[in-house]
């Protein structure tokens, strides 16, 4: 996109504000900018300690309103992203206003938000993307709305992983429910797949191309699965040497539980903070990557890392760690492969997940074309090449291949297909002896390893319980530390030394306990005036202070108790020093039933008849739940794909687009819903759809009136609408605007405004009063209606309204405007 368009010479409005009608049109000549914005952008005026991406300047007006408007105490900031020919005319008097940021670059918004200045609002979650009016009016496909969708996934794509930065407590959590599970450090096989070819298998569509190829040469390949297609793999007879899981979420678990068919034969790789219920009933070999533990200790051990964003980087990031020497990539495709997200058998392929994507993203493929795809693929794929790039560095005699034609075509990746592609003749049989020999653990190894991880569990809990304390402390002498606007010097050195002690049994730790949830101490940052703090600002920054202590304490030892029962139950598994029953019911309370044939490994005798029984429930109950079909993704998806206002928001994109394709996957979609009304309605607004882009109009507006579910009936009467108005079918516009008035009394105004043109001004007129003792705080109404009073000569009426106007705001330049025309 060329940022930038011809700017032509500024107008004066009858207000004498100035602004450029290439940016704003006319919007400014019927009122003064900031009745517009006062009335379109209240939350800019609302907000005090925000910070607010605007998209679009308005001509500089709306950074003058805001400077008018926000005093320097209020602590707002303000990041303006705006084409470069406009930031070109900048005003000297912003450039110098350390409130404003002024950016023409989305892609250097995530820069600018890291900077400190901007500290406060990110962990305070303070902040947001607003359009302005020249982007609000602004078409689909004009220069602006282009800068909108890049600022909009820049914020976004910062958003999410900030979020995930700044609340690291899902996969803290999970690291502690694995603690007595996170046994091998996967660094102890390091380099012990040297020379070996490494097929790294991913979920995308181009799986489906080259299945057939990977289970005729399996025995030769070292297979790495990520862990969500295992039931594919399983129809195909396909044996990985390896599965890779990395997702604390529970719908990992969902996704991942075909893996357990191989429990016997294929070895789990798993990220510290894999999803406690996949690894807890998890009974074959396995090994963890990071750290077993998120604080400094002087037993961390040198591991490998998981990097991210996505379980097949990390997936790579292993292979070449082991020392695999030819890396190919299979359904590793980061974008749509001819338009699908995944592989067929997956539950995605088969609720149709691609048509949830409105992600206006794309990216090159292997066979050169333009293909649709995410942002988060992106991310994916970018990450990809510069780990590529930094592997291939470290050792250039790595090679990478894809077998995807329809993949992101990536840097130092070549394409081949499978029949082109020659194998490197090394042995996996011997490599993989070795390491299962590395990762096997006898029984009674694993219970000394969870007793030296309960010693550190149970000294984290002690040191969370004395920070809880410490806090508390801190809270109860904070209201005795001013009486009466005095300081009390002793109570001061109480706090003070209280705040010490904390900081002290903190020690190296503040990162990972402040990003454990940086909610908790986000009072902390709430913006101070440069001058000395107030008693009451002392008071409150010391309060925000312990109580994030105290609150992230409390939690995390509670976490630590789950943690440690979790050991012991582990331990008791191992040892047998508890009845198989109450196990069972332990497993039952917890819905893993799979922990069972830990239990049945150690066991060193025959079971009982009452513990072959307890083995064959459990055994049943497990195998109910890896079966079940009915899961919670399927749930969300089904919910999501038949999400009536979801594809029709997809659907209006599509048209907006002129894209005939994806408007009729739509229609075929819409075969699948349920609800009879919405499959009719919605197959029948996509075939007007259609006919409109195709400029048949007379089908589309017959397709359009077949629509009768409320809920697409006013997009259909909107489209229709806009048809008539283009073809000048006044009269059909007027019954259209007519029926569109039963879902909002706002469809009053261009009726009126239709009205108008055609000259039916008294009819108008009675329309616009109508609508105004409904709504009597729509001002633009209320303006409309003044400038149609005073054209029918209506002077004294037209003055009542400019005085109900001037009643409620004295300074309302436009109402004092018309005032005087009439004196």
């Amino acid at each position: 996109m060329s940022n930038s368009f011809e700017l032509g010479p500024m107008r004066t409005s009858p207000f004498g504000e100035r602004y450029f009608q290439s940016v704003n049109a006319l919007a400014f000549e019927k009122e003064p900018s900031t009745e517009l914005f006062k009335r379109h952008l209240p939350q800019l005026r609302s907000r005090n300690e925000y910070l607010f991406i605007i998209v679009g300047t308005d001509s500089f007006l709306l950074p003058a309103y805001l400077a008018e408007v926000h005093e320097p105490d209020s602590h707002n900031r303000y990041i303006f992203i705006e084409l470069d020919s406009v930031l070109a005319e900048l005003p000297e008097a912003f450039k110098d206003d350390e409130r404003f940021d002024f950016l023409s670059d989305p892609a250097e918004l995530t820069a600018l938000l890291n900077e400190k200045k901007n500290e406060s609002y990110l962990i305070r979650q303070r902040m947001d993307l607003v359009k302005s009016l020249s982007v609000t009016d602004a078409s689909v496909n004009s220069v602006y709305m282009q800068l909108w969708d890049q600022a909009h996934e820049a914020f976004h794509g910062f958003m999410t992983w900030h979020v995930i930065g700044q609340n690291s407590r899902q996969f803290e959590d999970a690291r502690l429910m694995n603690a007595a599970d996170n046994l091998v450090p996967i660094e102890a096989c390091r380099g012990d797949l040297k020379g070996a070819t490494a097929v790294i298998l991913g979920g995308g569509p181009t799986l489906d191309d080259a299945i057939d190829w990977i289970k005729a040469q399996q025995d030769k390949l070292v297979l790495f699965s990520a862990a969500r297609i295992a039931r594919r793999l399983v129809n195909e007879g396909i044996v990985p040497d390896f599965f890779v899981s990395v997702d604390p979420h529970d719908v990992s678990f969902d996704n991942s539980k075909g893996i357990y068919t191989y429990v016997d034969s294929s070895i789990l790789l798993h990220s510290y903070h894999v999803n406690p219920k996949l690894l807890g009933q998890w009974s074959g070999l396995a090994a963890y990557t990071g750290q077993r533990f998120g604080w400094q200790s002087k037993d961390q051990v040198i591991n490998i890392d998981s990097p991210g964003p996505n379980v097949i980087n990390t997936t790579v990031h292993l292979a070449q760690a082991l020392g695999c020497q030819q890396i190919i990539f299979s359904g590793v495709d980061f974008c749509f492969a001819d338009g699908r997200t995944h592989e067929s058998s997956s539950d995605e392929a088969k609720y149709s997940a691609n048509i949830l994507n409105q992600d206006k993203t794309v990216v090159e493929n292997n066979a050169g074309q333009i293909t649709p795809t995410t942002s988060r693929y992106l991310k994916g794929q970018q990450a990809m090449q510069t780990q590529v790039a930094h592997y291939k560095k470290q050792n250039p005699e790595l090679s990478f291949i894809s077998t995807g034609r329809l993949s992101a075509k990536m840097e130092n990746v070549a394409y081949q297909p499978v029949d082109d592609i020659r194998l490197n003749d090394v042995d996996k049989s011997l490599h993989l002896i070795h390491f299962r020999e590395k990762l096997a653990m006898p029984c009674d190894k694993k219970v000394k390893h969870i007793a030296a991880i309960v010693k550190q569990l149970e000294k984290q809990k002690k040191r969370f319980y004395d920070l809880k304390k410490l806090a508390k402390e801190g809270l109860d002498l904070l209201p005795k530390m001013f009486v009466n606007g005095e300081e009390k010097p002793n109570v001061s050195k109480k706090v003070i030394k209280a705040k010490n002690k904390i900081e002290r049994l903190v020690g190296d730790d503040g990162d990972f306990i402040f990003n454990y949830n940086a909610a908790f101490f986000s009072d902390t940052f709430k913006p101070v005036s440069d001058d000395a703090m107030s008693q009451d600002e002392i008071v409150q920054q010391l309060k925000a202070f312990f109580q994030g202590v105290f609150d992230l304490s409390d939690h995390y030892r509670n976490q630590l108790i789950k943690s440690l029962e979790r050991a012991k139950l582990r331990t008791e598994e191992l040892k047998h020093t508890q009845p198989l029953s109450a196990l069972y019911d332990k497993w039952q309370s917890m819905h893993e039933f799979g922990r069972f044939r830990t239990w049945q490994q150690c066991l060193d005798r025959a079971p009982s008849e009452q513990e072959r029984q307890i083995l064959e429930q459990a055994h049943e109950a497990f195998e109910t739940e890896v079966g079940k079909q009915d899961t919670q993704q399927v749930e969300q998806l089904k919910s999501q794909t038949h999400n009536i206002a979801r594809l029709v928001s997809k659907a209006i994109l599509a048209a907006d687009q002129k894209d005939v394709a994806a408007i009729e996957e739509i229609e075929t979609h819409a075969q699948e819903l349920e609800n009879e009304a919405n499959r009719h309605s919605l197959q029948k607004l996509a075939q007007g759809m259609v006919a409109e882009v195709k400029e048949e109009y007379d089908s589309a507006i017959e397709a359009y009136s077949y629509v009768d579910v409320p809920q697409l009936k006013e997009t259909a009467l909107k489209r229709a609408f806009a048809i008539t108005m283009e073809q000048k079918q006044f009269q059909n516009s007027l019954m259209i605007l007519e029926a569109l008035c039963q879902f909002s009394l706002d469809y009053m105004v261009p009726y009126s405004d239709l009205l108008h043109l055609h000259q039916q001004d008294q009819s108008s007129v009675e329309v616009l009063q109508m609508y105004l003792q409904q709504k009597p705080e729509n001002l633009g109404a209320r303006f409309k209606l003044i400038d149609r009073l005073i054209g029918l000569e209506k002077a004294q009426q037209a003055r009542e309204h400019i005085d109900w106007i001037l009643e409620r705001d004295p300074d309302n330049q436009a109402a004092k405007n018309l005032l005087a025309k009439l004196s």
